[in-house]
């Protein structure tokens, strides 16, 4: 007998047909097919052992329909496949902010902070995967003392926004993952240790200590998927830029909340009420208004009353009076090309007649 199996390929021929069958369910799995899936259980005469000719119409049908499901599944796949790829196209913004911070209606300080961003939308022509590059990065601050913990701020900043592939949510089109998060964990080890080198003549204890603190929540934030995502989030120009428009004309127009981080209370985040109004629009253009409110329910006062009385009240003297935190926002966003063309935002936060920050932040397109 083995010698006649031997003979005749038999035992071949079974593995054949055993790896045949592993392929053909590979095949079908990839289709997210099964066995089941593709019998027509409507045959009249599945099963049937009344006649030839009722069995053999039932092999062409089953046939017949088999065929039918593998095609109509292998198109719903490429349907898929096509709709995830569109056209990369590149988009570069503008971005200027000056910044105005007040005590007692005093100026006490001043930051400009000018940046081009090329953005590369739908990055190796996949729907919904960006890639912002920072271009320009120009800061300027007074007084000096200020520019020199500003300039290294913009150090630890330009690590996390110089060059990030990511891609957003697509409900609200805000950012969902930060798909290079390993390649910017890596460009800031390699900064950590240039400014180690810068600041290594730092002789006094103290200030030493607090440039090591920075370091260390600084690479707490970096190395955390969901902070690094939520510090961009917090960028005015991460913010603007990846927002409901991108993926859809949908509820655009809605009310809505966000939340923001305090200006001048450390730890304190803010959730404003948004309104938002169209001004004038065209068949591809919108000019809208957004206008906020603060959330009062979610407010933390006490721990911002707190703050005020050990950090700012003994410089100011004036006790505490009203908190409030506000956001207006004026844009043109191309409904048919689903880019945003400008946005002119006025942020101001302030403890009513004794302190407050103002921020002019504007935006626009330029290629």
């Amino acid at each position: 007998m083995k010698k006649l199996e031997e003979e005749y390929g038999y035992k071949e021929w079974e593995e054949d047909k055993i790896l045949r069958k592993e392929k053909e369910q590979k095949f079908l799995s990839s289709l997210n097919l099964t066995e089941d899936d593709l019998i027509d259980k409507n045959d009249p005469d599945l099963g049937s052992i009344k006649s030839v000719d009722a069995m053999l119409r039932s092999q062409k049908r089953q046939e017949e329909y088999r065929k039918r499901k593998i095609k109509e599944a292998q198109g719903s796949i490429e349907k898929k496949s096509n709709e995830n790829k569109m056209i990369e196209r590149n988009l570069k913004y503008r971005c200027e902010q000056i910044s105005v911070t007040r005590l007692n209606g005093v100026m006490i300080n001043n930051t400009q902070i000018k940046r081009d961003f090329l953005v590369v939308e739908n990055v190796d022509n996949t729907n919904g995967v960006f890639a912002v590059k920072m271009l320009d990065n120009i800061v300027d601050a007074r007084p000096q003392p200020l520019k020199e913990a500003v300039s290294l701020l913009m150090e630890v900043d330009s690590v996390m926004c110089s060059n990030v592939i990511l891609n957003v949510d697509e409900h609200n089109g805000k950012i969902n993952k930060i798909l290079n998060h390993n390649d910017i964990i890596n460009e800031w080890n390699i900064r950590k240790i240039a400014l180690r080198n810068k600041y290594g003549f730092i002789r006094n204890s103290d200030t030493y200590e607090k440039f090591e603190h920075f370091l260390n929540v600084a690479e707490e934030q970096i190395h955390s998927q969901e902070h690094l995502k939520d510090l961009l989030s917090s960028k005015l120009f991460y913010d603007v830029f990846f927002d409901r428009y991108l993926i859809t004309d949908e509820k655009l127009y809605a009310p809505y909340k966000r939340k923001f981080n305090s200006q001048l209370f450390e730890g304190i985040r803010v959730e404003l009420d948004f309104k938002q109004e169209i001004l004038r629009e065209s068949p591809d253009m919108v000019f809208l208004r957004k206008t906020s409110s603060v959330n009062k329910d979610n407010l933390q006062l006490s721990r911002i009353r707190k703050i005020y009385e050990k950090k700012f009240q003994p410089s100011i003297q004036y006790k505490f009076s009203d908190y409030n935190y506000s956001m207006a926002e004026l844009c043109v966003f191309n409904s048919k090309q689903n880019w945003i063309e400008r946005s002119n935002i006025s942020l101001v936060e302030e403890v009513a007649n004794n302190l407050e920050v103002v921020i002019d932040y504007k935006l626009r397109k330029i290629i």
